[in-house]
């Protein structure tokens, strides 16, 4: 079962998690810790109207 801590604004995650064989302790051989991050606002797509108001489409707009 993994941790879980969540930031001030509730948009990330942390979770650690043990490998196998590996009890307890760093080892000597500790891998770094999966971070996981989640959007607050969904990532805009090429098709989809460009967030600055300009009316295009992102792709021919920001998304150069």
């Amino acid at each position: 079962m993994g941790q879980f801590a969540a930031g001030g604004s509730g948009t990330t995650a942390v979770s650690a998690r043990s490998t196998p064989g590996s009890m307890g302790g760093n080892g000597g051989g500790s891998q770094p810790q999966q971070v996981q991050i989640k959007r607050a606002v969904p990532k805009v797509g090429r098709n989809d109207a460009c967030p600055c108001g300009s009316g295009k489409k992102y792709k021919h707009c920001h998304g150069q």
